[in-house]
């Protein structure tokens, strides 16, 4: 019998399936996968010692592991396209009614998907909720210049608390 990880891997890799079907306005073929030892031999030769690396000192590895371990249901995507890693999102997938992203980051490298990021993590985290049953995606403690863009860009709507955003959330 498959261990939780594996049997919501199953429903992860049918959301890269479907969101990948999804991405031809972006013009490349688009690889959509968990977090496996390609993903982190390209994260060490391309992200981990960039100057321009805006999160140097955060960890993918550790947080993704810990993801793994206390949530089999995390969410997490990488995204690659022509021999690049391009992008990593991951977040929690425990909650009843809601999926979330946490983590979004971009290669430091220049890459062709550039700017197309977020919308790729979006999609990709929209079908794994329907997947899921769920109703909400949730993007955890967005800057405010994303909050703005998901708002304008996909219907999300904003959670403040102090005067910062807490999360945004789209129904699904």
């Amino acid at each position: 019998m498959p261990n939780d990880f594996s049997r919501y891997s199953a429903v992860r890799h049918r959301a890269y399936q479907f969101a990948t079907s999804t991405l031809g306005y972006i013009g490349h073929q688009v690889l959509l996968t968990e977090f496996d030892g390609e993903v982190w031999r390209l994260f060490s030769q391309q992200w981990v010692h960039h100057p321009g690396r805006q999160f140097r000192g955060w960890s993918w590895p550790s947080v993704v592991q810990e993801d793994k371990t206390d949530d089999p249901s995390c969410f997490q995507v990488a995204i690659q396209c022509q021999h690049q890693l391009c992008g990593l999102a991951t977040g929690r997938g425990e909650q009843a009614r809601f999926c979330s992203i946490e983590f979004i980051e971009a290669s430091p490298e220049p890459h062709v998907l550039k700017g197309a990021i977020t919308d790729i993590c979006i999609q990709t985290a929209v079908v794994y909720t329907k997947l899921l049953n769920r109703s909400e995606v949730r993007v955890d403690r967005p800057t405010q210049w994303l909050a703005t863009q998901l708002m304008k860009r996909y219907g999300f709507f904003v959670v403040s608390g102090q005067g910062v955003a807490q999360y945004a959330a789209l129904a699904v």
